[in-house]
Formats: C-alpha cells, structure tokens, sequence
C-alpha cells in the first residue's frame, strides 16, 4: 500500500511539472497606446502629460515587438509562430518615460488603451510600478481570454519617487491547475492514511 501511495505521488509530480509550462498560439497579440500620466500641481492645479514608449522593438523568444505607427508610440507584441511547453515567467517588459520630461505634478493615475487577443491561463499583460529599490508593485492584469478593448485609468494609491518607472510586462503565467491538482490529492491520501491508521 505505502508503495502504491509513492508511485501516486511521483505520477502526480511528473504531471504536475509536465503542464506547469504554457502553449502559446500564433496570432495572439498585446497592442498598447495612448498612455498618459494624470495628477494633481499645488501650483497649476490638475495636470496630464503623454508617457511614451520607449527601445524594445524587436524578436524576444516567442514575441515580436513592433511599432505599427511609426510617429505614435504605440506597441504591438505578437506571439511569432506556435511555441509549446514555454516556461512561466517568459515575457518581455515595456518601459516608457514621459513625453515632455519629468512631470512638474505628483502622478495619481496612469490611463492607457489596449487591446489583447490571447488565453489568459497561457499568457498576460500586466501593468506594474518598478521602484528604485527594485521591489515590483502590481497594478492590474488582464485576466480575460480572447479579444478583449479597454481603456482603464488607474489610480497608483501610492506615489511615484523620482527613479520609479511603469512597466507593462506581456509574459507567460503557470497554469495552476495542476499544483491545484497534486495539492489536492496529497492532501487526500494524508487524511485517507490518518482514517485507516
């Protein structure tokens, strides 16, 4: 019995770790524009300045990177072709600095327009605040499958220190399901094995 339970652990750690890596198709894409950065000036009173895109073009692993207009600082990241078992974490960052220079205001609210064609449990956009210090503050994530439009203007519900910058970051995500899964059963075969002792 104790080397059955072995073996049931062991098949469910190959299974685990077989699908914890993403299939990405070829087509699904991120496309970003029209980020600007909103705040309140003691001075001027309720500011705006455009934050631009900046370097980044090119091939990254699995992604393309391009610049559809190419005086608009727009980004467009297209999975090239068909890649399957790609390890989570795989991604690429979009960094940006803003347009006119550092704002003269405290940053409150970013807003951006997107637009997202992919399976949410294989890949992602995500939109976070890089400190200084490198410590990584998440914002929001694009959480839903297939065509999705928006333009979302966040607030930071912190501020923004002279150094910090916003990172969009399009990445592969583990697919959960399967340490669900081994989580599970190991919990089963424990309280099944303290029932029959």
């Amino acid at each position: 019995m104790r080397s059955q339970r072995i073996l049931l652990i062991l098949c469910m750690l190959v299974f685990a770790g077989a699908t914890h890596a993403a299939d990405l198709q070829a087509g699904w894409y991120v496309k970003l524009g029209s980020v600007a950065l909103y705040g309140y000036d003691s001075q001027y009173g309720y500011g705006v300045i455009d934050w631009d895109f900046v370097a980044g073009v090119g091939d990254y692993g699995p992604f393309r990177i391009t610049q559809p207009a190419p005086n608009w600082p727009q980004r467009l990241v297209t999975v090239v072709s068909d890649a399957h078992g790609v390890l989570p974490g795989t991604g690429i960052d979009l960094t940006g600095a803003a347009g006119a220079g550092p704002p003269s205001f405290v940053v409150q609210s970013i807003y951006f327009a997107c637009e997202t064609y992919y399976d949410a449990t294989q890949m992602q956009l995500s939109l976070l605040i890089r400190r200084t210090t490198g410590v990584e503050i998440p914002l929001w994530t694009q959480q839903q499958s297939w065509l999705y439009q928006a333009g979302p203007q966040l607030s930071l519900g912190t501020s923004l220190d002279s150094g910090d910058i916003f990172v969009f970051r399009v990445a592969v995500v583990p697919e959960p399901s399967a340490l669900l899964c081994l989580g599970s059963a190991m919990a089963a075969l424990t309280l099944g094995r303290r029932w029959t002792s």
